[in-house]
């Protein structure tokens, strides 16, 4: 059963189950629950009276038979009924608007604003056409946007009640169209209330605004308490990950900061309007998310180009809805209201640093220096590739900027817009990082004073490499960089970004690695202090995506992009970078020049500000260990796969787990010697994590959607990273699930899944090492001590043996000296052979009882487990046998069976 007929049997079953009562009988003979007409003032609405000039306009238009969203998509014309499927613009974004039924919203607020029963009997007509719609297959198939998904669900409800209560009031309302909307509200408030349907981000705030403001709405509905708790419930939970005890939305984009703040405003003013006390703490989040607003915005009172924030013409002002001194400072360029307490100021939980030379005030309110530097990745929503970059406004203008965002369709500028060579940042060999651990880049220092600022950052996006970017802001017109990146892999080349500002007249190259690019009221040089052998390379976009920028929604430009480059074989595993960037302009401010220089142990600059006083900074070298992997790998959990030659040239020799932190971890696959790249690229590694059926909630949202039971996760990589420890790829984890009933790695041909080619299945997989310590503790504890200290080889000393039984497993713990390497293990494999009375003798493997064997054979590879302070062996036998007659434990070479090395170990009678 495909995925698309799992998605139409579960909305026909949703549908019989809640509405049978009421469609079985007919709606004429079926009274429907009450829904409550709710004053103008206090609905809820998606399309505004005051958010369009056009309103009218875009409302006589639908009226005529076109689509339109009065957005920025022209009008779309059908003739007699609106075909549901359609997809002008392939756009995502437009779909949202068709199956939201916006155009009801628009309707319904044009009669408001000019009262033509045109615009209600149009929505009618909508209404009775998506009726008649929403349950073909052909709609529910759909592959570009789902009419069952969290942001167009909560908005048809949102939308419909609006519809509701303006028809109400001004008496238009039938029987028929009130049970169709009761009908759509239900089944929607149901979908909603399905926590396999619940997601994450702002659009898991908007579900529960619309399944709340449901509940208030059908006051006597039996399942409104259910919804109103459930909306509570999640809606606490939601938002403290939404939102930092800073008071900063992790969403990774400016501009979603006021619209998290609108909506948690929205979600306090519904419970207030429908007489429901709201949390305090919410109440006072909402106060902390102002502080964000006003530190984030430019001197121009814009937001820096930054994840999915669209670039702006306006300016933003927020005191008419947020009254607060500050807006009213930065509003009015520090003429009234209140001056900021901080110049600069870091969210360390968020990862922003936002750095000024001054909160200035008049006609210099716009000259100031601005910089804002990303190095935090809180949650994935809106994530760009955009770790350790920056950008820089000074004097009324920005010298340095983020490409923007064109938009959520996929297509190639999207990609390349969110890409690491898109952003103000550096990187190695090429590449571009997407998929990286939560909390992979954190900032991890800082230092701020009136005359100099200092902020370090870290991206650690996989197992293999780690990036450094220490910003030093020399207030108000030097800035130096101090970039290192270890890695595990060669570094034959790296490239440092800068994307030039729009304000941008001309920009040329010198001669000692030196940009100089011209803006109207400024200029910015960019010089490389370490005498690496760079090319200077520029990108405009004409030739290729490179270098292009978003000005607007879906519209791009060409920019001006340049980038140090720098190629040599000898930089191994790792590179520096330092870079001086001066901004020239006729402010009486800046200083003139600095001296950077150096010792062993330190970074020493020298400058003289601009009241003629001598300044001095000492940076102190950090050393880094350069073995980014070997550290990697002694911090993850190592599993045996022992298929060293699965195909001819690809092999697996194991698997390490490495947690990064809670839900977030690396998978590392060590290859065999003599897998070549070209080997590689011919499969997929694929990884299927089946849950137990208590964890099914806790699905990923497309499993829990489409019906899995388990995660599923592809390694398509085409690099092996070649290291002193070997050939090895890996892939990044995101789950919550800590322990899988099953886990297969499996092997299918590159070209598409057609066939299992390999796998490999591990019963009971703990993914999270540390909820397998703490079980395993357990276990040891409350087992059976078996044997007391036994020498077996002169290198390897047994201290205990415990024993215990689960409902199908026998588990052996072998305690050995702290002493004991991996190093010594190595050299043995453990022949562990467990003889049984003759009455349990049925019990036996199917291929003991064929070698009429009595004893099963467990013999295996040992690996040190560290629990609690102590050293063990552990291996799991899975028999129901109880009663061991006799338990033989010995070593022999790890190479194969030569004979027993040392002593045998026999334990007899163990129960």
């Amino acid at each position: 059963m495909n995925v698309n007929s799992i998605r139409i049997i579960f909305t026909l079953t949703l549908y019989t189950f809640f509405l049978f009562p009421l469609t079985i009988l007919g709606f004429q003979d079926v009274k429907m629950p009450e829904l409550i007409e709710i004053e103008p003032e206090i609905l809820l609405r998606r399309v505004k009276k005051d958010s369009n000039p056009n309103l009218i306009r875009d409302a006589n238009s639908i009226s005529k038979g076109y689509i339109n969203f009065n957005a920025r998509w022209v009008s779309y014309a059908y003739e007699n009924e609106i075909d549901w499927t359609v997809n002008p613009f392939s756009n995502p974004s437009w779909l949202n608007s068709l199956f939201s039924l916006r155009m009801i919203g628009i309707l319904t607020t044009a009669y408001e604003v000019e009262p033509n029963d045109k615009y209600l009997e149009k929505s009618i007509e909508l209404l009775h056409s998506w009726n008649d719609n929403y349950k073909k297959e052909e709609l529910l198939a759909l592959r570009e946007y789902k009419i069952w998904n969290d942001h167009a669900t909560a908005n048809r409800i949102i939308n419909l009640i609006h519809f509701h209560s303006i028809l109400k009031s001004s008496e238009k309302i039938d029987k028929a169209t009130y049970d169709l909307i009761i009908e759509h509200l239900l089944l929607n408030g149901e979908w909603l209330f399905d926590d396999k349907n619940y997601t994450a981000g702002n659009h898991a705030v908007m579900m529960d605004i619309a399944l709340l403001y449901l509940s208030y709405a059908l006051p006597k509905y039996d399942r409104s308490v259910l919804w109103q708790e459930k909306a509570l419930q999640r809606f606490s939970k939601i938002i403290d990950e939404e939102v930092t005890e800073e008071g900063v939305c992790v969403e990774n984009s400016p501009q979603y900061h006021p619209f998290m703040m609108d909506l948690l405003k929205n979600f306090i003013q519904l419970q207030q309007n429908f007489n429901v006390s709201p949390l305090e703490k919410h109440i006072e989040l909402l106060e902390k998310m102002k502080s964000y607003l006003v530190y984030v915005l430019k001197p121009d009172l814009r937001y820096p180009f930054q994840g999915d924030s669209y670039a702006s013409e306006n300016q933003f002002f927020f005191s008419k809805d947020y009254p607060d001194p500050r807006f009213d400072f930065i509003e009015s360029k520090g003429l009234k209201g209140l001056r900021p307490s901080k110049v600069d100021v870091v969210y360390n939980n968020a990862g922003y640093a936002i750095l000024r030379d001054d909160w200035k005030t008049g006609l210099e309110y716009e000259t100031s220096t601005y910089i804002n530097f990303i190095a935090g990745f809180p949650s994935r929503v809106h994530k760009h590739s955009d770790n350790l970059s920056f950008s820089l406004y000074a004097n009324k203008e920005n010298l340095l900027i983020d490409p923007g965002s064109w938009g959520y369709a996929k297509n190639d500028t999207v990609s390349y817009l969110k890409s690491t060579k898109a952003h103000n940042t550096f990187t190695i060999n090429g590449n571009n990082y997407s998929n990286f651990p939560l909390e992979s880049s954190k900032i991890i220092a800082t230092e701020l004073s009136s005359d100099c600022s200092i902020v370090e950052g870290v991206f650690k996006p996989n197992p293999f490499v780690e990036f450094y970017r220490k910003l030093i802001f020399i207030k108000p017109n030097y800035i130096i960089l101090d970039d290192h990146v270890y890695s595990s892999k060669n570094i034959n080349e790296t490239e440092q970004i800068f994307n030039l500002g729009l304000e941008l007249k001309d920009y040329r190259t010198l001669p000692d690695n030196t940009v100089i690019a011209d803006f109207e009221h400024n200029s910015l040089e960019i010089t490389q202090l370490i005498k690496h052998n760079y090319e200077v390379q520029k990108f405009s976009g004409r030739k290729g995506i490179r270098g292009v920028y978003a000005v607007k929604a879906e519209r791009s430009i060409n920019g001006n992009q340049i980038v140090f480059k720098a190629s040599n074989d000898s930089f191994k595993h790792h590179f520096h970078n330092r870079t001086l960037l001066k901004i020239y302009n006729n402010l009486e401010s800046t200083i003139e020049n600095i001296n950077i220089s150096e010792n062993t142990s330190e970074i020493i600059i020298n400058w003289v500000d601009n009241k003629k006083q001598p300044k001095e900074l000492k940076l102190e070298k950090t050393i880094r260990q350069t073995d980014v992997l070997g550290k990697n790998l002694s911090k993850a959990v190592k599993h045996s796969i022992d298929a060293p030659n699965i195909f001819k040239n690809f092999g697996i020799q194991d698997f390490r787990i490495l947690k990064w932190q809670e839900e977030e971890y690396s998978m590392i696959f060590k290859l065999s010697d003599d897998t070549t790249v070209e080997q590689l690229r011919k499969y997929t590694i694929g990884i299927r994590g089946v849950a137990y059926k208590k964890d099914s909630a806790i699905l990923s949202t497309y499993a829990r959607q489409v019906g899995l039971n388990y995660e599923a996760w592809n390694i398509k990589e085409n690099n092996i990273i070649e290291t002193a420890h070997g050939k090895f790829i890996s892939i990044n984890l995101s789950t919550k699930i800590q322990k899988f009933k099953n886990f297969k790695i499996f092997i299918f041909d590159r070209s598409g899944y057609k066939r299992e080619l390999w796998s490999y299945n591990i019963n009971g997989f703990y993914l999270n090492p540390d909820l397998k310590n703490i079980e395993l503790i357990q276990s040891i504890n409350s087992g059976k001590n078996i044997a007391k200290a036994k020498v077996l080889s002169e290198d390897l000393k047994i201290e205990n043996i415990i024993l215990n039984k689960t409902v199908k497993q026998q588990i052996v713990y072998i305690e050995v000296p702290s002493t004991i390497t991996e190093e010594i293990i190595s050299k043995y494999k453990i022949g562990l052979h467990t003889y049984v009375q003759s009455e349990e003798m049925e019990k036996l493997l199917d291929y003991s009882k064929a070698k009429n064997r009595d004893y099963d054979s467990w013999d295996f590879n040992p690996m040190l487990t560290q629990l609690d302070g102590k050293t063990y062996i552990i291996k799991k036998m899975n028999t129901t046998i109880e009663q061991f007659s006799k338990i033989k434990i010995f070593l022999y070479d790890s190479g194969g069976y030569k004979g027993v090395i040392g002593d045998i170990l026999e334990i007899k009678d163990i129960k």
